[in-house]
């Protein structure tokens, strides 16, 4: 039997700790991206969705939480 250090056990924790981090991180760029864009059509599509947000209660509750 392989202990924690085993290398089967190590790749399986990789697997799946891959699986939590990458989408986060993706979302994390993503927003990178958006936010440090200063072509005029993005921003102004960028900051109506902000503001679409802000004033739509349901929609800033479910983004928040």
């Amino acid at each position: 039997m392989g202990g924690i250090g085993d290398m089967e056990h190590l790749l399986a924790y990789e697997s799946d700790r891959q699986r939590q981090v990458v989408p986060m991180m993706a979302g994390i760029d993503g927003l990178n991206r958006l936010y440090s864009n200063r072509i005029t059509p993005i921003v102004f599509l960028r900051n109506l969705g902000c503001h679409l947000t802000h004033s739509c209660k349901p929609v800033k509750v479910s983004a928040v939480t």
